[in-house]
């Protein structure tokens, strides 16, 4: 039996099964990398900080200790990200503008493609995991966290490495591979709150090893019990767990929104695929790798299912750390083309050519789009805040500004970027910085109701901008802005007494990430 189709419990014991690249497969990967290095570089400072970004801002330019410190919040348990930031832009090596801190998670995402096959071609073959590489290189999802400030990637790296020791663990029950699986959750889990799903599908198959080989029906019912426990337990974490912070940022359950994510975010194509790489493979859910596989990526989805439809608004990203399954997966069911390309039997793998062709096409489409009318898929925080700025200007006086902006750290980040530094409040003179539409109508100042909710309050900014010569611009996203106006009084009043100076559309799927700045009628 040829090496690369060579299950690995099948090989004798001690034995490190590693499939070697051919000079081909070398190429390959080379190219891979190559094409994740030119599309996660491309555009990589010119993307808008969206939220999330302007948090990471704030956290690496606050103070690490004190009272209100860094590690005093919320994000000090997951703090690797924010201190290999922190560290570096200590040091001189990083500025303070998009593009340096975006790098280093850039430069992550371009090694984790090769690393991806590197580790991937022991659980299923040399040709696929570089097929893996390639559709990885060309998948929207993760160019997009390639390019963002946020710990992701340092998760994705780490849940390549876990999969890996583990299914050499399978092999071996090598202690080195255990330890060093161990120490790759633990990456995951300090990177992000989303790494510790990595440890409900090992956590799962830890519980179901005992049982490995049973007959189907005994196993079923322990797999099911087992994840019936799992999900218990993951539940009880997430609503009584140390992220409370974190959960309470994310908005009430919505059953569907985990599934309808995953199809946009994942790819249905891509899933479709895994699925067929899943039989090729041979790994059924009977065999020890096949049990693998399985908890490390049913166990997670089921568990955000879960989280999503009781406690908050789960998202695909919550699941990023099982995309290099699905990736491996695909790629097995597209690697007979690419073996058969190589013989020349082009005829014999026609179905893998297909799979492989709609797959492609499906990841790179989404990446043009990515690349261009979605902007990187964030809204343009930039530009809407340049427009400000240019419109304060042009009104003469002193140029002072205030914003009434449903989003306060992108908006923070572009108008007073020092806002959370001891020097923030000289570091912009010319702009007097309100960011305070949501807390406002959040914390119930003024009267709730149609009649007193949104026009006092414009009133009332009116007014205070008038008396220090600023102008007055407000800058709204609608759907954040529908979940806190209930019955749209706000929105109401602003399209009465405001015209629309500016609108920067930005849709990324099914999702509104247009940008709608405001200002007084007959100001423009």
């Amino acid at each position: 039996m040829p090496t690369e189709a060579l299950p690995v419990e099948d090989h004798p014991a001690g034995m490190d099964v590693q499939p070697r690249f051919t000079a081909r497969h070398g190429l390959w990967l080379i190219a891979a990398t190559l094409l994740a290095a030119a599309l996660r570089l491309w555009h990589l400072g010119e993307w808008s900080f969206w939220v999330d970004e302007a948090h990471t801002w704030r956290d690496v330019t606050w103070p690490l200790e004190g009272g209100s410190g860094f590690l005093g919040t919320d994000r000090g348990k997951y703090p690797l990200a924010f201190l290999l930031l922190h560290g570096l832009r200590s040091a001189g090596l990083l500025g303070d503008d998009e593009f340096s801190l975006r790098l280093p998670f850039a430069l992550l995402g371009i090694a984790s493609v090769p690393l991806l096959a590197l580790c991937g071609r022991r659980l299923v073959g040399p040709t696929a995991a570089v097929v893996a590489a390639l559709l990885c290189a060309v998948h929207p999802w993760h160019i997009f966290w390639s390019q963002n400030a946020r710990g992701y990637m340092l998760v994705f790296v780490a849940s390549i490495v876990v999969v890996d020791r583990a299914v050499c663990w399978t092999q071996h029950r090598r202690k080195r591979d255990l330890v060093l699986g161990v120490l790759a959750l633990l990456v995951a889990a300090l990177s992000h709150p989303t790494g510790l799903i990595l440890g409900v599908g090992v956590g799962a198959f830890v519980l179901l090893l005992p049982f490995a080989g049973a007959d189907g029906q005994r196993l079923l019912l322990v797999a099911g019990i087992t994840l019936a426990v799992v999900t218990a337990g993951s539940i009880l974490m997430a609503k009584f767990g140390p992220y409370q912070e974190f959960m309470g940022s994310k908005g009430t359950p919505a059953p569907l929104h985990f599934p309808q994510t995953v199809a946009y975010y994942f790819r249905p194509a891509l899933l479709l695929a895994a699925l067929g790489g899943l039989v090729l493979a041979g790994l059924w859910w009977s065999s020890l790798r096949g049990l693998l596989v399985t908890c490390m990526l049913l166990a997670p989805f089921i568990v955000l299912l879960a989280i999503g439809g009781s406690l908050v608004k789960a998202t695909a990203r919550y699941a990023f750390c099982t995309l290099p399954l699905w990736l491996l997966l695909a790629g097995k069911a597209g690697a007979p083309w690419l073996e058969g390309a190589r013989a020349k039997a082009v005829l014999r793998t026609l179905p893998a050519a297909l799979v492989g062709a709609i797959v492609a096409c499906d990841l790179v489409t989404e990446t043009i789009a990515y690349h261009h009318e979605q902007f990187g898929q964030r809204p343009r925080w930039r530009e809407a805040c340049t427009f400000a700025a240019e419109h304060a200007r042009a009104r003469g006086g002193r140029g002072a500004l205030r914003v009434l902006t449903i989003l306060h750290p992108p908006t923070a980040y572009y108008l007073q970027r020092y806002h959370w530094t001891a020097e923030g409040a000289n570091m912009y003179p010319l702009v007097d910085l309100e960011a305070l539409l949501r807390s406002r109508i959040e914390d119930g100042e003024g009267p709730a109701g149609a009649e007193h909710q949104g026009h006092p309050f414009l009133r009332q900014q009116q007014a205070a901008a008038d008396s220090r010569g600023e102008a007055l611009v407000v800058m709204v996203k609608l759907p954040e802005l529908a979940e806190i106006d209930a019955g749209g009084a706000f929105l109401r009043a602003l399209q009465e007494g405001f015209e629309l100076a500016l609108y920067l559309p930005c849709w990324v799927g099914p999702k509104d990430e247009s940008l709608y700045v405001y200002v007084p009628r007959g100001e423009r």
